[in-house]
């Protein structure tokens, strides 16, 4: 009997970062975050985190390198979706040996924005009028004055 491959659960379900130490990725935990993990595998470099419940990741070296667990998984190994699709089965399974915890991040706060606060921040923030590091490399008194790079009102 043909068992019905369900996407969303390998998206909301498999821990990313699990999937990832299982293809070789080490935990950076000098650049991760409750709500963000770094990862290393060889020279490639991701951050996985979780938004709407779903596993995220992206590449901190090719801007088109990102999204789930599917995509992860596609960049990684040149399977078909559908031979990904029948191996991430057997990690909702169970049937995939677990790793050490030491190895994954065993939970991600998951990523909330807050406008509000994001508004109360920028309030409380002056304008910049001179600064020597960026008077250095162009931006004088005159360009960071322009009214184009004036904050409105929030």
């Amino acid at each position: 009997m043909k068992q019905e491959l369900d996407f969303h659960r390998f998206k909301s379900e498999i821990n990313l970062t699990q999937y990832a130490a299982h293809l070789g990725y080490e935990i950076d935990r000098r650049k991760s975050t409750r709500s963000s993990v770094a990862m290393k595998g060889g020279a490639d470099k991701i951050i996985i985190s979780r938004r709407g419940g779903i596993w995220v990741y992206f590449s901190v070296t090719d801007d088109g390198d990102n999204g789930t667990i599917i995509n992860f998984a596609q960049n990684r190994t040149g399977k078909s979706i559908r031979e990904i699709g029948q191996e991430l089965q057997d990690w909702i399974g169970g049937e995939v040996s677990s790793l050490e915890l030491k190895t994954y991040a065993h939970e991600i706060k998951e990523q909330e924005y807050d406008p509000a606060r994001v508004a109360k921040i920028f309030k409380g923030c002056s304008a910049v009028k001179y600064h020597a590091y960026l008077e250095r490399r162009g931006l004088t008194s005159v360009v960071l004055s322009s009214p184009r790079f004036c904050l409105p009102d929030i």
